[in-house]
């Protein structure tokens, strides 16, 4: 070897540390802002209901705030995939507005739907939003004055189907992708109290939903109902659990069955976090207490892993303690898998939860650092282990 090819050699060898040191700094910045535990705070109260991922990596957060006007607003804000924030979006009416439920449509775009309060009217909202955070349709729908939408689920052509109550009954709309109205029917018993809350699809191209009813027993039970694609009730089963029931989550997975989350009222101040499953003909399977030791446990969200597995997230509540947000991820059995709690040092809620495209895990809720404080969005991404480990 001449000493210029000596000479070269050694330029290339050092180049080549050069990057290899560039790339291992570049990842170890990645993997330091991959997983978060963050606030994101405006001049009011702002809290965080629901949260999807974006075909970008980034996430689209919904909820409702009072930082803009006083009142309360519906909130929609985009982030990146590190949780800064891209737009931050208001809607709604003169009174009390929320967002409940967002996903990404095929499209790219966002659908959402929650209620809006206009001349002492509530209206089930249901809006699209394109993925710069701008308005495309926007839907009021009212049949007695006091209509709330609680989620929406995509349909195939770019369409929505929305559970939600109109005064003491069920409430499902169909809206196809403009907004424009299909159907709308309403199920429940007269002079009973029957609120929808959850939806989601069925094998069968059919759709089941959930909620809880007491026109059957003198407790509030949760149920799910089948029904064809156009809303007509095929079947019904109720869950009488020994308490009153509020259901926050429902999924179906294919071969394994249907899973409904929420929490039960044991009185004198006591409230229980439960995973109910049934199989495909709405017998139950199983029915286990989620949360960690307390007295005071939510489940507040559900979401169904791409390994079949399920999450929920929701507070936890105990004497000398603040509040923290826990997730736990059990099997389709109902084994749980871990159980992690999150926050502490000020009031934690989770209220949304999903998976990302690579395992990790979405949470959105609220915090505050008092009880007298107002509240902020509290956002987390964890590993599928449930850690931050940067």
């Amino acid at each position: 070897m001449t000493g210029r090819d000596y000479n070269l050699s050694l330029r290339l060898r050092w180049l080549l540390a050069v990057v290899v040191f560039l790339m291992q700094s570049a990842c170890e910045s990645d993997r330091q802002e991959r997983y978060f535990e963050k606030t994101i705070a405006f001049s009011g109260t702002d809290v965080g209901r629901a949260i999807c991922r974006s075909r970008d990596e980034g996430y689209v957060i919904c909820g409702q705030t009072n930082s803009i006007r006083g009142n309360q607003d519906i909130l929609v804000l985009k982030t990146d995939r590190y949780a800064n924030i891209e737009w931050a979006k208001t809607f709604g009416g003169n009174g009390y507005n929320i967002a409940e439920s967002v996903y990404e449509s095929g499209m790219g775009n966002y659908f959402l739907t929650g209620r809006v309060t206009e001349k002492n009217r509530i209206y089930l909202n249901a809006f699209s939003l394109n993925p710069q955070g701008n308005l495309i349709w926007t839907r009021y729908i009212s049949e007695t004055g006091d209509e709330r939408g609680a989620m929406a689920i995509p349909q195939k052509d770019e369409g929505m189907v929305v559970i939600g109550s109109s005064a003491d009954d069920i409430l499902l709309v169909r809206l196809n992708k403009t907004g424009n109205t299909e159907w709308i029917r309403t199920i429940g018993k007269t002079g009973r109290w029957d609120v929808g809350t959850a939806i989601a699809d069925f094998p069968g191209e059919r759709l089941i939903v959930s909620g809880q009813t007491n026109s059957y027993h003198p407790y509030y039970c949760p149920f799910i109902i089948e029904t064809t694609p156009d809303g007509q009730e095929l079947s019904t089963r109720i869950y009488n659990l020994g308490a009153d029931a509020t259901i926050r989550g429902l999924s179906a997975t294919a071969g394994e069955g249907i899973f409904l989350t929420g929490y039960l009222d044991l009185g004198l101040g006591a409230f229980q976090a439960f995973l109910l499953k049934t199989d495909y003909n709405g017998v139950m399977i199983f029915n286990v207490s989620c949360g960690p030791p307390s007295s005071k446990n939510f489940a507040y969200g559900l979401a169904i892993t791409a390994d079949k597995n399920i999450l929920i997230t929701g507070a936890t509540f105990e004497l000398n303690r603040n509040d923290q947000v826990f997730v736990e991820k059990y099997t389709p059995a109902g084994e749980r898998l871990w159980s992690r709690t999150y926050g502490g040092t000020g009031y934690e809620r989770g209220y949304g939860i999903q998976e990302t495209h690579n395992g990790d895990i979405l949470i959105v809720g609220t915090t505050r650092k008092t009880l007298e404080a107002k509240d902020d969005i509290y956002l987390l991404r964890v590993n599928a282990e449930g850690l931050i480990v940067n």
